[in-house]
């Protein structure tokens, strides 16, 4: 769950509008290396009115583990 921000409307009160930010994630595992793909912001969420939720919405990802220590 984001954090809370206040929306001010035409009336003069304010309105609780919260987000969450759901991600995904498949990762493999071999040995001593580890990819990842995922998905966050899974449900695009973009809110232009508050400044401090930055999120361009839905964004891939690839990643890459290696565990030096398994290496042999």
């Amino acid at each position: 769950m984001g954090e809370k921000f206040y929306e001010i409307t035409t009336d003069g009160t304010s309105r609780d509008r919260p987000n969450a930010d759901w991600r995904v994630t498949i990762s493999q595992e071999y040995k001593w290396l580890r990819i990842s793909i995922g998905l966050d912001d899974v449900f695009n969420v973009v809110i232009p009115q508050n400044i401090d939720f930055i999120s361009p919405g839905r964004r891939f990802f690839v990643g890459m583990n290696i565990d030096f220590g398994k290496i042999k």
